[in-house]
C-alpha cells in the first residue's frame, strides 16, 4: 500500500511539476520586473542626490560664511558692550563729580548768603547806630545853637582847628 501511495504521489508530482515550475518562473519575472524597477527607481534618486550635491555644498559653504559672519558680529557686540559699560562708569564717575562740586558749590552759596544777610544785618544796625548818633549831634548843635554866640564861636574855632589839622596831615602825612 505504501508503494502505491508512493506511485501516487510521485504521479501527481509529475502532473503538478509544469504548474509549479510555470509559477516559479512566474513568480521570478515578477521579482526581476521589482527588481529592475527598484534599481531603476535606485538609479534615479542617486543620479537627484548628485544633482543636489552642489547646491548642498553651496549651502553648506553659505552657512559656514554666515556662522562666521555671526561670530564676527557676536564679537563686535560684546567689544560695543564693554565699550558701552566702560563709558557709563566713566559718565557716572564724571556725574558724581558734578553732582559734588554741585554740593560743594552749593553750600558755599548757602555760606556766602548767610554772611552777606550778617553783614547786611550788620550794616543796618551801624546805620541805625550813625543814624542816632547824628540825630544826637543836631541835637547838640540845636542846644548849642540856643546858648548863644559864645559857643558858636567856640563851635567855629575847634572846626578851624580840625581843618588845619587835616590840611596839615594832607600835606605832611603823605
Amino acid at each position: 500500500k505504501a508503494a502505491e501511495e508512493e506511485a501516487g504521489f510521485l504521479a501527481r508530482l509529475q502532473d503538478e511539476e509544469p504548474a509549479y515550475e510555470a509559477k516559479l518562473d512566474e513568480t521570478r519575472r515578477a521579482h526581476e520586473a521589482q527588481l529592475s524597477a527598484a534599481r531603476l527607481e535606485l538609479a534615479e534618486v542617486e543620479a537627484e542626490i548628485e544633482a543636489l550635491r552642489p547646491e548642498l555644498q553651496t549651502r553648506r559653504e553659505q552657512s559656514e560664511v554666515e556662522l562666521t559672519r555671526k561670530n564676527e558680529i557676536d564679537a563686535d557686540l560684546r567689544t560695543l558692550r564693554s565699550e558701552i559699560q566702560k563709558s557709563e562708569a566713566a559718565h557716572d564717575r564724571e556725574m558724581d563729580g558734578l553732582k559734588k562740586m554741585l554740593e560743594y558749590a552749593t553750600k558755599k552759596r548757602d555760606e556766602l548768603q548767610a554772611n552777606i544777610v550778617k553783614e547786611q544785618s550788620e550794616i543796618a544796625e551801624a546805620d541805625a547806630a550813625v543814624a542816632e548818633q547824628e540825630e544826637k549831634l543836631r541835637r547838640v548843635k540845636v542846644q548849642k545853637g540856643s546858648n548863644g554866640a559864645k559857643a558858636s564861636t567856640k563851635s567855629n574855632e575847634f572846626k578851624a582847628s580840625n581843618n588845619n589839622e587835616d590840611d596839615s596831615d594832607d600835606n605832611g602825612g603823605a
